[in-house]
């Protein structure tokens, strides 16, 4: 498997596109409570659309596509589109909740030899699980289809992301992602709307359902509570050094946080280098840690997973901060603390 860390940072370093995750389509069979979509109408960019963007990206040099949703296998084209970015060589990872799988699509899937397939599981519970998706038995629907994919010998994360209804289920997932061999990773994070409703952040756990938690969901993220010393000319967000997102509309984006509209793939005179060098994307990079007038001067930085487009979307202004990041920083300095005291 390619050292994926150290491709990032000779992208960034040079200044090249690593990856483009890319929004196939808005709808979606579930209604996920937290989910950051507002209109699940949009059956994105065509075929040819489409197959004309990958084309440029691999001229571009671009390493990685990622293909979201919506629920991309609702497109009836997308076994296509799978095939024909892999004839052009990209590394592919595909977000999906696996709902709609086949026997006949996990055999195609397997000769594709994809990067990875990503998708959440809230609860081992259907009740619970399906409290969150708004759909029926999708717990065991998904375990059927995590448990063919992984014997079909493609390679599964599966994300929990944890709410105050499912904030103890994240062990008994853990327990069978360790079982069937598959990559597991579980977060607190929950976002604003892609229009900036914040009403999914209603959902975040509490401050004593996280501190019972973040000790073992940092340990399987980063091998131990998070902590890095923020050196003061660290960017204030990595990815946007390597990475772009494309709407279903075809509008792009820094990323899939951060709705700054940076051009339309469609517009007749869009050229993905105009894109990847528009000036407001080249003035964000240049920001570093010490440029942020509160973070910099925080006690509690180097245990803080600063994410700068939620910033934006919350606060609209990427140079503050997040009560829920600055939460989460305050509880895990604390654990740490309390650990060297021991």
């Amino acid at each position: 498997m390619v050292n994926e860390i150290n491709l990032k940072e000779y992208y960034a370093k040079n200044k090249y596109m690593y990856m483009v995750r890319i929004e196939l389509t808005t709808k979606c069979n579930y209604r996920c409570q937290h989910c950051f979509i507002e209109d699940y109408s949009c059956e994105g960019l065509t075929t040819k659309e489409i197959f004309k963007l990958l084309d440029n990206l691999r001229k571009f040099g671009v390493f990685v596509v990622e293909f979201t949703g919506g629920e991309v296998f609702l497109r009836k084209d997308f076994l296509d589109i799978l095939r024909y970015a892999r004839k052009l060589k990209f590394y592919v990872s595909v977000l999906s909740n696996i709902s709609l799988l086949t026997d006949d699509i996990i055999a195609e899937l397997k000769t594709l030899s994809l990067d990875c397939i990503s998708t959440t599981l809230f609860s081992m519970d259907d009740n619970i699980n399906d409290s969150i998706t708004n759909g029926v038995n999708t717990a065991t629907r998904t375990i059927n289809n995590l448990i063919k994919l992984s014997e079909a010998g493609i390679r599964i994360q599966v994300k929990t992301v944890l709410m105050k209804n499912n904030a103890d289920e994240y062990k008994v997932i853990s327990d069978f992602c360790d079982r069937y061999g598959l990559d597991y990773l579980a977060t607190e994070g929950i976002f604003p709307s892609v229009k900036g409703n914040k009403d999914p952040r209603s959902l975040v756990i509490s401050d004593s359902q996280l501190s019972d938690c973040i000790e073992y969901i940092d340990k399987r993220r980063y091998g131990g509570i998070y902590k890095e010393k923020k050196n003061a000319d660290k960017p204030i967000c990595c990815e946007l050094n390597y990475s772009l997102f494309i709407d279903a509309h075809g509008d792009c984006y820094p990323c899939n946080l951060w709705y700054k509209k940076l051009g339309n793939i469609k517009e007749q005179s869009y050229k993905i280098s105009a894109l990847w060098n528009n000036p407001f994307l080249n003035s964000v990079r240049r920001l570093r840690w010490k440029n942020l007038p509160k973070c910099s001067k925080c006690e509690n930085s180097e245990y803080c997973v600063r994410c700068t487009g939620i910033v934006e979307a919350v606060k609209g202004d990427a140079m503050l901060w997040d009560e829920y990041s600055c939460r989460a920083a305050r509880i895990r300095r604390k654990i740490d603390n309390s650990s060297h005291k021991g």
